[in-house]
């Protein structure tokens, strides 16, 4: 089971379809990835069952790393069909 590491909240805003987020920047930054010379972050808001006593609705998260990714193994060549003797 995939360990979440929380490192903010949301709230679902009352007019437009808007979460605003508070993120904890110490947590996310050891998260950090370098692709093509820029710095990213990847994060996950879900809906929280029930807002919190500070009324966030949304929750934000780090999923961990998965492993080393194992290509898919090639499908096995068809065998040819033998021609039926006459």
């Amino acid at each position: 089971m995939e360990t979440k590491e929380y490192i903010g909240h949301g709230t679902l805003h009352n007019e437009w379809n808007i979460i605003d987020v508070v993120l904890d920047v110490d947590k996310m930054m050891p998260h950090t990835f370098t692709y093509e010379g820029k710095r990213y972050l990847k994060v996950s808001v879900a809906a929280r069952k029930e807002r919190s006593k500070f009324g966030a609705t949304h929750t934000v998260y780090l999923r961990p790393k998965a492993g080393p990714t194992v290509a898919a193994k090639p499908p096995a060549p068809k065998k040819k069909a033998r021609k039926a003797k006459a």
